[in-house]
């Protein structure tokens, strides 16, 4: 999709905070605070800059306000910014994109309503003209999932794709649902809980994870609002879960996954009420290599005598207390 000029015109940025910026030889790209307005963030990037005109100096443009900003639009974009310290910035470019972000830092809220909105624009996928593949899973205790993949593709652009899951056991349907995100795959495996019930754990979107309560049929569902995204999206990024360990005399879970598609880790969470667990967790990396000064991956050993294994990529074995982490997880949840 090309830049909305019609929606940038209806921004007030006057008065506007550049608290970051950035230039070379075919970019530029700067972020600020709105002063006036509900949106309290803005960032653009400009791409393939030509006829630069101006101080493209970054120490001069941090901390200065915005008197005008104006794009217009010919056979490229013509970028034309001024400042209050009388610096002003002339440009054109082929590619502009915005980025308006309605929080900083980490959000735990609970999107799923807004994935709900956003699965009945792309439902229509769900036709023989758009299906893909056809993949079957078995389950322990006679379960089977079936997924039935879904994508809407033309010239290298995916305008929507969408996984139907039906699962069921000994050949009778026990539950449906989708998945808008068709790279996440099933956990091949069931969750035996302190409580006596079964959980099925299953993915509607790349983040989060949700539950089936295989004895009462109750579900929970949790996608994170995650960290600062765009404002026509639902979430931004968070923990990217590929496989799952639980320990039950702890009630603690393990995650195994990624932020960003590296590096892998594992990050460790309360399962007491699996129908309503807290979202909180706590990653083993910044437990063991708080600064990073390694750099190593971490995976899954087991659970032993309230403790959690884990092990590098170096095959070295860590050991750390379930105590600790707990109490690391009430911390963040007050």
């Amino acid at each position: 999709m090309g830049f909305d000029i019609d929606f940038f015109n209806k921004l007030d940025f006057s008065g506007s905070v550049i608290n970051d910026f950035y230039n070379s030889t075919n970019d530029v790209w700067f972020s600020g605070d709105f002063a006036v307005g509900d949106i309290p963030y803005f960032i653009f990037t400009f791409k393939n800059c030509t006829q630069k005109r101006g101080e493209f100096i970054k120490d001069r443009i941090i901390g200065a306000k915005i008197t005008r900003f104006v794009i217009s639009k010919s056979d490229l974009y013509d970028v034309s910014v001024s400042f209050d310290n009388g610096i002003s910035l002339d440009f054109s470019c082929m590619w502009i994109y915005r980025h308006l972000e309605m929080y900083k830092g980490k959000s735990y809220k609970n999107v799923y309503s807004d994935w709900e909105k956003f699965l009945e624009k792309i439902a229509y996928v769900e036709s023989a003209e758009y299906f893909c593949d056809e993949e079957d899973t078995e389950l322990p205790e006679g379960y089977s999932l079936n997924v039935k993949s879904y994508a809407d593709r033309d010239d290298h652009v995916c305008k929507g794709e969408l996984d139907v899951c039906e699962l069921t056991k000994n050949g009778e349907r026990v539950f449906s649902y989708c998945c808008t995100y068709n790279h996440a795959r099933p956990c091949k495996g069931l969750i035996y809980h302190s409580n006596g019930h079964k959980y099925l754990p299953f993915q509607i979107d790349l983040y989060g994870i949700s539950y089936l309560d295989l004895e009462s049929g109750e579900v929970y569902h949790y996608i994170p609002e995650g960290y600062p995204h765009d404002i026509d999206t639902y979430c931004g990024e968070s923990f990217i879960i590929t496989n799952i360990h639980y320990e039950p005399k702890s009630n603690m879970i393990a995650y195994g996954g990624c932020y960003w598609a590296g590096p892998y880790e594992v990050m460790v969470g309360d399962f007491s009420d699996p129908l309503n667990y807290d979202p909180h967790l706590i990653s083993v990396r910044k437990i063991i290599d708080p600064e990073n000064d390694e750099c190593f991956e971490f995976d899954f050993v087991r659970f032993e005598d309230g403790k959690l294994i884990v092990k590098n990529d170096e095959n070295r074995e860590f050991s750390i207390d379930l105590a600790e982490i707990k109490a690391k997880i009430k911390a963040l949840s007050k």
